[in-house]
């Protein structure tokens, strides 16, 4: 366990790096991931590192200092056992907004979920639009 969060740590700190290197000055970066748990192709971790890489991310990009004002613990989380479940974690920033949501669908494999695949599972596409368009790029 402690080797994966280590992994997210130091991605996490290098994304920030080089924005800061390439005189990129966001104070976030919304991030969005979507994974399957029962994913043979790409191993459930990947998704949580992913989320994980993001939140560590924006906590340095708020005030330059790993001081976890946007932490790795959700402030909410919506679980759906209806059709095909799925877990929703949202992650927000001081002032409440969702910087990181992470989407993780049980029972579903390395495919799209979006309503031309089945309806049960959560519309991805949907869900991004929906995400991006809260976030507009400023």
């Amino acid at each position: 366990h402690s080797e994966s969060f280590l992994c997210f740590l130091l991605t996490g700190i290098k994304a920030y790096n080089e924005m800061v290197r390439n005189g990129l000055s966001p104070d976030r970066v919304p991030a969005i991931v979507f994974h399957a748990k029962a994913d043979r192709k790409i191993k459930a971790k990947n998704g949580d590192q992913t989320a994980q890489q993001w939140l560590q991310t924006n906590d340095l990009l708020d005030n330059g200092q790993d001081d976890d004002s946007v932490d790795a613990i959700p402030d909410e989380v919506i679980t759906s056992f209806e059709g095909k479940g799925y877990v929703l974690e949202r992650y927000k920033d001081q002032d409440g907004d969702t910087i990181v949501e992470y989407w993780e669908v049980l029972d579903k494999s390395h495919r799209w979920f979006g309503p031309y695949d089945d309806h049960h599972f959560p519309d991805a596409t949907e869900h991004m639009w929906e995400f991006f368009m809260e976030h507009p790029k400023s």
